[in-house]
């Protein structure tokens, strides 16, 4: 869950992430493939850039795929009285197919179904137009792909993807999506990928 708050936005009880405005500051607004605005809140937020440190700070570690589409998943927003926004995220069904690391009282095994929360929402804006709202230009994952997947546990239930966008890395993608993958581009991500499929032995592949 993102909570916005006196300049502060805090992701799943994870990290505090600085406001750089009185609210919220909009960049990058974008037009994403269903012409829903995207704006990205501009943060500064604890993130991992080596494996050791995002592996220790996560709870679960798993290859898991999201089940279904980012526009049938359920956005939680909620509201203070004065009608600003207080907290947004998205409640995502995962279906596991491999526990690499489970530090839970959860029984997970292949074929598990869970629920994390990811820090992105849609919304409506004062305009009654409708908008997507992610930290730090956080990319939703898509359905039916693979994904390894790096989770903190955060309020009790409550399991929250860590580390924004290098808390999840593709194990297949089409060759067009990868070039054009702001997370596929970005040579932290790419490094971590590396590193971490070699870790836990994993393959990445392209289809065309």
């Amino acid at each position: 869950m993102v909570t916005l708050k006196r300049k502060k936005i805090l992701f799943s009880g994870l990290a505090i992430l600085c406001l750089a405005g009185l609210s919220l500051v909009y960049t990058n607004l974008l037009k994403s493939d269903s012409s829903v605005k995207r704006v990205s809140i501009q943060a500064c937020v604890i993130v991992f850039t080596d494996t050791e440190g995002l592996i220790n700070d996560s709870d679960l570690v798993v290859v898991a795929s999201p089940l279904d589409a980012f526009e049938d998943r359920e956005p939680v927003l909620s509201n203070y009285s004065s009608g600003d926004l207080m907290s947004f995220h998205t409640n995502t069904k995962i279906k596991i197919s491999k526990v690499l690391k489970n530090n839970t009282d959860l029984d997970l095994k292949e074929s598990s179904i869970m629920t994390i929360v990811e820090p992105i929402a849609v919304s409506t804006n004062a305009l009654g137009e409708k908008e997507i709202l992610a930290i730090e230009d956080y990319k939703e994952m898509e359905a039916n792909k693979e994904y390894l997947m790096f989770i903190q546990g955060t309020l009790p239930g409550i399991y929250g993807l860590n580390n924004l966008n290098n808390g999840k890395f593709e194990l297949t993608s089409s060759i067009d999506a990868a070039k054009s993958s702001q997370e596929e581009t970005d040579p932290v991500h790419v490094q971590l990928k590396h590193d971490l499929f070699s870790k836990y032995g994993l393959i990445a592949s392209q289809t065309d």
